[in-house]
């Protein structure tokens, strides 16, 4: 019988531990909380998004190693959703959809952490809580761990403890570092699905708003609700975006939003839409430039276009020396609106991290090529995935095909 030993107890080692033990391995988790599976108690909001039915390849990314992405297919192909939905449904676990997001039908992330937990002690998964494995080598065919509670040998290896996201959880990128010690090369890591942050002062203006926008940062573009705050940009687009920023932002590059408030219309509708509401102001002799917006966006976005052009709210239309221009400008920047973004809201408010161990150096069963036996799952790996699921996939799925190739090579 194999031992193996699993390095994190969250979604993708609880998994790696149920797979592992499934096909006949002894296996330990060594968590460094009081309890494994206690993030995924918070996933989704405490109701847990464990999969999406849209299976799609732009739903991950990478950052250094694109081409080798293609061995992952089964994340887009549909088996890593069905392999998780499966697990879950033979452990007794009622799953719903809406619009292509699954969730348990109890809507409570509990559900999926205490199914992942049953099956642990069902299989005799051995827990060591309050662990942290401070160091990990391979000598005469064994991996040694070295705890704060002694130095422990194991056949097999998978770590599977996370990014640098929610450090409240433990997560403070040691699996990174576990790596980079049997020779394993990193991507930087960044913060992604995370708020960005601006100087721009007018932003204020535009405080608690949420509307539909599209947002693009260099290739990456995505359209849904905004969230506006006093210091940045948040809100689902945002978030799939983010990732993008982070990575400019960490390359020293100059990084700008472009935002579009009016996507749902092409260049000729809104030009319409523009003349009409010209006209309805220019008929008004009360018209202020705030009057120009509205019925088409809220009054915080009015406000934030029209300070971050050098005017106030209340300005008169009938005031101004170059009314044709100024009004046009202004309403032109319902469809490009540039805002410098000077960082992101950082780990902590991040929802996953980006980069980590190169998937080059990594099997399609999540094997290391150049040490056999060791595996790497989840968010450890410089593979992430946009909202909807699509990182609960990849740590889980992850986790599977290590632990079960563990147990059985």
């Amino acid at each position: 019988m194999k031992k193996v030993a699993v390095i994190g107890g969250g979604a993708a080692g609880c998994m790696a531990a149920c797979a592992a033990a499934g096909n006949g391995a002894q296996v330990t988790v060594f968590e460094r909380q009081d309890k494994c599976a206690r993030k995924i108690y918070a996933t989704g909001n405490g109701r847990c998004n464990l999969t999406n039915l849209c299976r799609k390849k732009e739903a991950y990314h990478t950052q250094a190693d694109p081409e080798c992405a293609e061995r992952f297919h089964a994340l887009w192909d549909g088996r890593a959703s069905d392999a998780v939905m499966s697990f879950f449904e033979s452990e007794g676990v009622l799953l719903h959809d809406r619009a292509g997001y699954v969730y348990p039908r109890t809507e409570k992330a509990e559900t999926i952490a205490q199914a992942l937990l049953k099956r642990m002690h069902r299989s005799g998964v051995q827990c060591v809580p309050d662990t942290r494995i401070c160091a990990a080598v391979y000598e005469e065919k064994q991996f040694l761990l070295q705890t704060n509670a002694g130095r422990l040998s194991f056949d097999r290896l998978i770590i599977a403890c996370g990014g640098k996201v929610s450090r409240a959880f433990g997560c403070t990128g040691d699996g990174t570092a576990l790596a980079k010690g049997f020779g394993l090369s990193c991507v930087p890591e960044v913060p992604a699905l995370v708020p960005l942050l601006t100087a721009d002062p007018a932003i204020k203006a535009a405080k608690g708003v949420r509307t539909a926008a599209q947002v693009r940062i260099a290739d990456a573009c995505e359209t849904g609700e905004v969230q506006f705050t006093e210091t940045g940009i948040s809100g689902i687009p945002v978030f799939q975006v983010s990732a993008a920023a982070a990575r400019r932002l960490s390359n020293g590059k100059q990084t700008t939003a472009v935002i579009n408030f009016l996507p749902e219309y092409n260049a000729k509708q809104a030009l319409a839409i523009f003349r009409r509401h010209e006209q309805l102001c220019y008929e008004d002799p009360d018209a202020t430039l705030h009057s120009l917006f509205d019925g088409i966006v809220p009054s915080g976005i009015a406000s934030f276009l029209i300070r971050r052009n050098g005017f106030s709210d209340e300005k008169k239309i009938r005031n101004l020396d170059d009314r044709e221009r100024v009004c046009r400008k202004l309403l032109c920047g319902l469809l490009r609106t540039e805002i410098g973004i000077t960082g992101t809201a950082g780990f902590e408010r991040a929802q996953v991290t980006s980069g980590g161990v190169r998937l080059s150096q990594i099997s399609e069963n999540f094997e290391a090529f150049r040490r056999k036996g060791l595996f790497l799952a989840g968010e450890v790996l410089d593979l992430d995935g946009i909202c909807g699921g699509y990182n609960l996939t990849l740590a889980m799925y992850s986790g599977m095909q290590a632990g079960r190739t563990a147990a059985l090579t």
